[in-house]
């Protein structure tokens, strides 16, 4: 068999191992998206539309679908504000309205106003203790918390859902993400790069469960004998958990990788018989943290830093004859570094 036809086998074995990794995500139901309207003065000041944009944010990741609503000339009385928000429910079969109230100096009120427009919750965040920051963290999960009890089944400001979700409902949210990725992999070969692609699914609120595979260029080594290129295909199984700061989210996790290596050797000299070595295959543990920054409701962008710890030292030997090795002996500790982009698939 050809050195090309075996690292056809190896990918394509790799392909395999992720995709059965994705399986049970990817078989698992979606839930249908609900709607949800956030209403504002059609000429709404930098406040109020950094506020929006902050509790957008915060709802990206949940099965609703975000609508925005502008109203010129929106009468201040609460009592006209909730008729209006009860029609905009009709009309749109949203879940929740959302507006706020920025005219108190000292105080930001946020209204909720449920599907009938019979319930509205009332939460109002003090400035004075608080910066902006604060403040739109705090009336974004005000509002996320106040959508998932209402997706749960409970009623804003009132009690919570009856019963826990059933486990198969947890998982609301599919991501795939590809990345550029650069790893300090061994002295004499100081750098491998490639592609790097993920899929995670989210298992409770915070824990998601992620695959990846990496599409490394191989490393080149030689003698005055031979040339050798060594093929990497690492994949990545593991966990980590996410939090999120209104568009920022910061994950920490780690994978088990396992790395199957194939290698690519030819003769410099005619008098050498070069074989291809029998391929073999690696482990490692690898810690990861990683920022990233929603651009939009379903792409973010981010950067990674991690390493890859190898279980037990290992190098890469190809032998011709007693005195003709070529031989890579890769660091027990590799960092790994990566910048990509993020996109959620359900």
């Amino acid at each position: 068999m050809t050195s090309a036809a075996h690292r056809c086998r190896i990918v394509a074995g790799a392909w395999l191992c992720l995709a059965a990794a994705l399986v049970p995500s990817l078989c698992a139901a979606a839930p249908a998206r609900k709607p949800v309207v956030l209403i504002a003065q059609e000429d709404a000041d930098p406040m109020t539309e950094r506020a929006l944009d902050a509790i957008g944010a915060g709802l990206v990741d949940l099965p609703v679908s975000l609508a925005s609503r502008r109203v010129v000339g929106w009468d201040n009385a609460i009592v006209n504000r909730v008729d209006h928000a009860r029609s905009v429910a009709a009309s749109t079969g949203a879940i929740a309205v959302i507006w706020l109230d920025l005219s108190a100096p000292q105080h930001v009120f946020l209204f909720i106003a449920d599907s009938t427009g019979g319930r509205v919750l009332v939460r109002t965040v003090q400035t004075q203790s608080q910066d902006v920051e604060a403040q739109l963290e705090t009336l974004s999960v005000i509002v996320r918390s106040s959508i998932e009890g209402l997706l749960a089944g409970g009623r804003i400001g009132v009690e919570q859902p009856p019963a826990a979700p059933a486990r198969g409902d947890e998982i609301q949210r599919l991501d795939a993400s590809i990345g550029y990725a650069l790893q300090l992999f061994a002295p004499t070969e100081p750098v491998v790069h490639g592609a790097r692609i993920e899929v995670h699914a989210r298992l409770s609120r915070w824990f998601f469960l992620l695959a990846a595979y990496r599409l490394e260029l191989p490393v080149k080594a030689q003698s005055p004998e031979i040339s050798a290129d060594i093929w990497s295909h690492p994949i990545e199984l593991g966990l980590f958990v996410q939090r999120r700061f209104t568009r920022w989210r910061l994950d920490v996790g780690a994978c088990a990788v396992v790395d199957i290596v194939t290698f690519n050797v030819a003769a410099r000299d005619p008098e050498v018989d070069a074989r291809d070595p029998a391929a073999r295959a690696t482990a490692a543990i690898s810690p990861f943290v990683r920022i990233g920054r929603v651009i939009s409701r379903v792409a973010a962008v981010f950067f990674s830093v991690g390493f890859d710890i190898e279980l037990y030292n290992h190098r890469y030997v190809v032998t011709t004859t007693d005195n003709s090795r070529v031989v890579v002996a890769p660091w027990r500790v590799r960092p790994i570094f990566e910048l990509g982009a993020n996109f959620t698939l359900l």
